[in-house]
């Protein structure tokens, strides 16, 4: 264990300016003050780098106390996380620059919305990436360009400080709105090479977090976030059931046998989802602890588990919805604002159709589909 963190500062935070995050669709800036004095952007960075150092199964506690009291809190911690997942990726000049302040933030996009030119001493880039969650509150955005076409290399991560980048107001969103995923554009900005690097040909490991590849680790805790949600949903439907007063000629939801059958199966269907999940990053970890690389059923064991966490998460909001009925209609029900984040959440690319497929894929001895599926 690398210590704890006390977040009850910060969720007193959050439960006091979440309706204000809400309002600005972006993070409120108390919430933000108080992630950067926990230094949580940096939590699963290496102590060789500067970081926190926090173990997967750490990081996943972490991750599901935010998620209970926040969706959009926990969104913006886990994208500045990614960025320093890549570090493995980026020049010793890139690492020192970027967590030289330990309280920093990070955006980011995976998405090539770029275009990187080659310049004098790196590379011109010019690009509008939406979806960046966290960009107001971002110290460094890492974006994801094309290189010229006349190029042969794939696609290229550049770190661009907060003054060469712009932010247009375009989250206007159904969930997730104090996450501040707006667009980030960037006009003709010189990069420096040591800026730049692709995602492969990682460094010598300098410990056991880069030895965990990091996309599965990243979804990993993506899929804890899910459950988190779906289980404060769960025990918010199950306190109103039990105080509830119905109307008249009524029959009260605890006594109805669609929620009585529904509650106990999506009490056990996440309480499996939960023990899977931490019981398969755990064997993951454990090979990562001992040095050795994550074998590649090691690492679809860890999407499977992960991707049931979510499958879990997503049909258990389904049937609570209902079972809330007309009160979880109204902005004011916590009902209403995590069906809602939990539908932005499965829109991300880890949770699609597609990672089910690759898993499936990787079990029958052929290659995943997507290229960044092992890494």
């Amino acid at each position: 264990m690398n210590g704890d963190i006390d977040l009850k500062t910060l969720t007193d935070i959050i439960g006091a300016c979440a309706d204000r995050s809400e309002t600005l669709r972006q993070l409120a800036d108390p919430i933000a003050q108080e992630i950067r004095a926990l230094r949580l952007g940096q939590l699963m960075l290496g102590e060789a780098d500067g970081g926190l150092g926090f173990n997967l199964l750490e990081a996943m506690e972490i991750f599901e106390q935010l998620a209970r009291e926040d969706a959009s809190t926990a969104w913006l911690v886990w994208n500045s996380l990614l960025v320093c997942r890549f570090s493995r990726y980026m020049t010793e000049q890139l690492r020192a620059e970027l967590f030289a302040n330990p309280q920093a933030l990070f955006c980011q996009s995976t998405r090539p919305m770029g275009v990187a030119r080659p310049a004098t001493e790196g590379v011109n880039v010019t690009g509008r990436w939406n979806l960046v969650s966290g960009c107001h509150h971002g110290d460094w955005a890492l974006l994801t360009c094309m290189l010229d076409a006349d190029a042969e290399d794939g696609p290229l991560v550049v770190a661009i400080p907060r003054s060469d980048f712009q932010i247009e107001d375009t989250w206007y969103s159904t969930g997730l709105r104090g996450s501040g995923s707006h667009d980030v554009v960037v006009d003709s900005v010189d990069v420096p090479g040591y800026r730049c690097f692709e995602l492969r040909n990682s460094r010598q490991p300098a410990d056991a977090l880069d030895y965990l590849p990091v996309m599965v680790s990243i979804t990993s805790l993506f899929a804890a976030q899910t459950l988190a949600v779906a289980q404060s949903t769960f025990d918010h439907v199950i306190q109103s059931a039990r105080l509830a007063k119905p109307p008249i000629a009524s029959v009260p939801l605890s006594g109805r046998f669609d929620a009585q059958y529904n509650l106990a199966l999506h009490h056990s269907a996440l309480r499996a989802a939960k023990r899977s999940l931490a019981v398969t990053a755990e064997a993951q970890w454990l090979q990562a602890e001992n040095r050795q690389p994550v074998t590649p059923i090691g690492v679809s064991d860890l999407y499977g588990a992960s991707l049931f966490a979510m499958k879990c998460a997503r049909d258990a909001m389904a049937d609570l919805d209902l079972l809330a009925g007309t009160a979880g209609i109204y902005a004011a029900s916590p009902v209403e604002r995590k069906f809602r984040d939990l539908q932005v959440m499965m829109k991300h690319i880890v949770a699609q159709p597609g990672m089910y497929a690759d898993t499936g894929r990787v079990l029958l001895g052929t290659e995943p589909a997507w290229p960044a599926y092992g890494s």
